[in-house]
């Protein structure tokens, strides 16, 4: 949205040219999340199903009846970040419509008694995978960069998917053995969004 903001407002008032910039955004959504998630999550974790206690884990005791699914709240805000200093694109809204998708899924485990079975969380996240694949190739051959290959390699389709499906169902499922996403989106996302800002401003400006 600022994007295009910047994009066709500059014309009449310059300093809307850093609306326009990587960086600029991609500072602006770090900061801008994490104030929100720190001034909400206190005021609305009260609203959230709670801790019901897990068989065989470490712990698990002292961990009943702490609030879980925080998702619900800073996942909409990531959401509502991203759409705010994002280029506009469909393909950007549909993963973000997926990620509000796993947040639902992972919410109504949480909240359900006893939680869900390994082979259904195991089949929706699968199913959000292979669409979010999809999503992100459009069915035409993907480019592709390996470490310590120098030419990108082109996939077809039919390659791209069962392998990006794979991978994002292996990633999903890697976060969910650390205990959830809550401990390590925020600084990850931030150190993520620093590198990746500090390299689109190098090559792109």
């Amino acid at each position: 949205m600022l994007a295009w903001i910047g994009e066709n407002l500059t014309q009449f008032f310059g300093p809307f040219r850093l609306l326009t910039s990587y960086l600029f955004r991609a500072g602006l959504g770090a900061a801008l999340g994490a104030l929100l998630s720190f001034v909400l999550l206190p005021r609305q974790w009260h609203r959230l199903p709670t801790d019901q206690g897990r068989a065989y884990a470490i712990g698990a005791a002292k961990s009943k009846g702490k609030p879980v699914a925080g998702g619900m709240i800073f996942v909409p805000i990531f959401c509502a970040v991203s759409f705010l200093v994002m280029p506009l694109s469909l393909r950007y809204l549909a993963v973000l419509g997926l990620v509000l998708l796993s947040m639902i899924e992972g919410y109504l485990d949480d909240k359900s008694h006893g939680g869900w079975s390994e082979i259904k969380l195991g089949l929706f996240d699968a199913g959000i995978s292979f669409v979010g694949a999809l999503v992100v190739c459009q069915l035409q051959d993907t480019q592709i960069w390996l470490p310590l290959i120098k030419e990108p390699l082109t996939l077809s389709p039919w390659l791209y998917v069962p392998l990006a499906t794979a991978l994002l169902w292996l990633m999903i499922n890697a976060t969910n053995c650390t205990d959830g996403v809550d401990g390590l989106s925020g600084s990850l996302t931030i150190l993520a969004l620093i590198y990746l800002g500090g390299m689109l401003y190098g090559v792109l400006g």
